[in-house]
């Protein structure tokens, strides 16, 4: 989970974690070693978001309004499956459109890459989840997170971590994210529970992580497909920098 927006009159954006542009550091074997996104399209803003022959693409970060663009599509054509290529951005609009992508029984694809609010509340949404040879699926924390993994990523109103954690806003968002696992029927400790380990820091230092098949089924994420098969995908995406958590709860 990274970015959060309060109520628009608020100017105060909330993160868990932070990540740069479009480089993203993982470590293995006690070496840095870069994993490298050579698409740009992961971070625009405002999204590009098309349907083409039952499938709409949508590239760029979560923002503000992009769930109400997703629903005005979907009422607008038939649509069969989502195909992500985002970054993440905002937790509360990702919730609303893995809700919608639930509700109507629709698959999701993981095109190049599904991060962070798309790999929380998006990709495990899908009836059918699809990823790519070549694509990440990455996750670095959500709202329950432990209170010292969430961040301010910008305050113009003086807010401490403090006064964060145990806002109203904070706390219903936190419940909704809540209700929202329960209503997809996932555990929601996929997100984040790495991150309850004493060695986290030192084995995931730049926060991200991700979940093989078999893991992901154990939290209730079922119905994953590869494009060849996920021993294959897991093998590519290591030697990429991608570091896969163990199970936990």
């Amino acid at each position: 989970m990274d970015v959060i927006h309060p109520h628009p009159q608020h100017k105060t954006r909330l993160a868990a974690f932070i990540f740069a542009a479009t480089s993203l550091f993982s470590a293995a074997a006690n070496a840095w070693q870069p994993i490298d996104i050579d698409d740009d399209s992961v971070l625009r803003s405002p999204p590009s978001i098309a349907v083409r022959n039952g499938t709409l693409y949508f590239d760029g970060k979560i923002i503000e309004g992009s769930a109400e663009a997703l629903l005005r599509q979907l009422d607008m054509r038939r649509v069969e499956k989502v195909s992500l290529n985002s970054i993440g951005g905002d937790a509360k609009e990702a919730m609303e459109m893995g809700r919608e992508i639930h509700k109507r029984k629709m698959d999701v694809e993981v095109r190049n890459v599904c991060a962070s609010a798309c790999a929380n509340y998006i990709f495990p949404a899908g009836k059918n989840k699809f990823i790519t040879q070549n694509a990440y699926l990455l996750w670095h924390g959500s709202l329950h997170s432990p209170t010292d993994e969430i961040a301010l990523e910008s305050n113009d109103q003086g807010q401490t971590h403090e006064m964060l954690v145990t806002s109203t806003f904070f706390t219903a968002l936190k419940q909704q994210e809540a209700e929202f696992y329960q209503q997809i029927g996932v555990n929601g400790d996929f997100a984040w529970c790495p991150q309850r380990q004493s060695d986290y820091h030192e084995k995931f230092p730049e926060k991200w992580f991700s979940w093989s098949q078999a893991n992901l089924a154990k939290f209730g994420v079922n119905n994953v497909r590869f494009a060849t098969s996920a021993a294959r995908w897991q093998s590519t995406m290591s030697g990429k920098g991608v570091i896969f958590a163990d199970y936990c709860q």
